[in-house]
């Protein structure tokens, strides 16, 4: 594997949004879930992500679920130190899908711009387009 991709989030959010990807056909495997919980602190949370970075990969996509919360802090503060670690945050389920079930490594460009895609998917109900 040359990409590594991880789930980090609060609480059972990072593993429930992988268990809904799966169900529409991401493969298992395919992600690392890690949730912090009350109690956690960011020094302990940084070291359990280091345990589970993989030092044979290539490429690691941390996808967090809050700017500015512990989870993304953590992944920040080892994005720093760790030249193959790229942060995504404020994952949704389709950009998370999309990561998951391309078959060719993204590209930083390919990365922006799957991230502007799933952008573009959040609207509320009440404003969709006419004919839909």
């Amino acid at each position: 594997m040359s990409r590594q991709v991880l789930l980090l989030g609060h609480g059972d959010l990072p593993a429930a949004l992988y268990s809904s990807a799966q169900m529409i056909g991401a493969p298992a495997g395919r992600a690392t879930v890690l949730g912090l919980y009350p109690g956690d602190g960011i020094t302990e949370f940084v070291e359990q992500l280091r345990e589970v970075l993989e030092p044979a990969v290539q490429e690691i996509l941390i996808c967090t679920d809050l700017a500015g919360g512990t989870p993304n802090n953590a992944a920040r503060y080892v994005q720093k130190t760790d030249a193959r670690v790229s942060v995504v945050t404020n994952i949704n389920l389709p950009l998370l899908l999309e990561l998951l079930l391309s078959e060719d490594e993204l590209s930083n460009a390919a990365l922006v711009e799957a991230c502007e895609l799933a952008r573009a998917e959040v609207i509320p109900a009440s404003g969709a387009t006419e004919g839909e």
